[in-house]
This record gives C-alpha cells, sequence and structure tokens, in this order.
C-alpha cells in the first residue's frame, strides 16, 4: 500500500461534513477553544486538523506517510503520548486499516469525559474503492462494539454516498471515557 501516493489524489483535499457536525455539537460552545486538545490520527493532507485549528484547536497530528501532514510521522501503535492528554481523538478511516489498534493507548490518552471520534466503512460497503489500500476491517456492527467495548458511553451512527453507481457506507462512532 502507497499512502504516499493516496495523498496526492483527493483524499483530505476538505474537511469532512461528519467531522465539522460533531465538532459543533461538542465544542463549539464550549470557551477557550485553545485549551481543547484534539489528536487527528491518520492526517494525510490535513484538511480535518487545519479545519480544527482554524476554529482555534490545539491539533496534534499523527500520520505515518512522509508525504502526509503531521507532526508526528509514525505508526499509530508507535506513538505514545501522556496519560488524559486529549479532549478528542479523532480517526477518518484509519484505524481500520490497523489490524490492531491502539484502544487501550486510546482510552489512557484522552482525558475523563473526553470522546473518540471515528469513521470506518461497514461490512456492506462497496468494496472497489478500498482497492489499493491494503489490509481493511469493514466491520459489521457488532465488531464495532466489540471494538469500543471499553468506552462508558458509545453512539453508533452510519452514513453513506453514492460513488460510481454503488454505496460508500461507514459507521460514524462517538465514544466517550
Amino acid at each position: 500500500m502507497n499512502w504516499n501516493k493516496i495523498l496526492q489524489g483527493r483524499q483530505n483535499e476538505y474537511p469532512s461534513e461528519l467531522l465539522i457536525r460533531f465538532v459543533a455539537r461538542n465544542y463549539y460552545d464550549l470557551p477557550f477553544h485553545e485549551q481543547i486538545t484534539f489528536l487527528d490520527i491518520g492526517s494525510g493532507a490535513g484538511a480535518n486538523a487545519m479545519f480544527l485549528a482554524s476554529k482555534g484547536f490545539h491539533v496534534i497530528t499523527v500520520d505515518k506517510a512522509i508525504t502526509a501532514h503531521a507532526q508526528h510521522q509514525r505508526d499509530i501503535n508507535e506513538c505514545e503520548f501522556n496519560e488524559k492528554q486529549f479532549d478528542c481523538i479523532v480517526d477518518f478511516n484509519t484505524l481500520c486499516h490497523v489490524k490492531n489498534p491502539p484502544m487501550e493507548k486510546i482510552k489512557r490518552w484522552l482525558k475523563l469525559g473526553g470522546k473518540f471520534f471515528s469513521v470506518a466503512p461497514t461490512s456492506s460497503t462497496w468494496k472497489e474503492h478500498l482497492e489499493g489500500k491494503g489490509y481493511c476491517r469493514c466491520a459489521t456492527k457488532d465488531q464495532i462494539e466489540y471494538l469500543y467495548r471499553d468506552f462508558q458511553k458509545l453512539q453508533i451512527g452510519k452514513a453513506s454516498y453514492p460513488d460510481r453507481g454503488h454505496t460508500v457506507s461507514s459507521w460514524v462512532v462517538e465514544a466517550t471515557k
């Protein structure tokens, strides 16, 4: 899988509408945005991180692709952050490409009451759009519930859009520590 080549395409040119809505719902009305810290896992070209920064939030980025706009260019399993460092961790179709995502670490990195926002393909998604991206977990709802089992509060939704006559379907997960 060549993530550098993928990043040269249209990937991450604009922030996700799902992220914009999530942030607006959970963080816009809070004071002192500069004191709210996000971790963007798999930041890619940086559109989501740039959106968050434009709203005044403190953002730390991780992506292993050398062409990614990331402060930490390494695999998420190799990262170490302080316990209770983040108010929110964001994952857009990145952990689905990690066979053993570091869920214990992610939970440890979140502050009490912190949120983990994740988007990942469903088992019913059109699979051809994933070609060339290596391993990808296209999960059932039961698999998502199991993956996030250690979080106090879990909300799972679904989003989909048409792509070349097919439907791309994703889980939209909001987990709270």
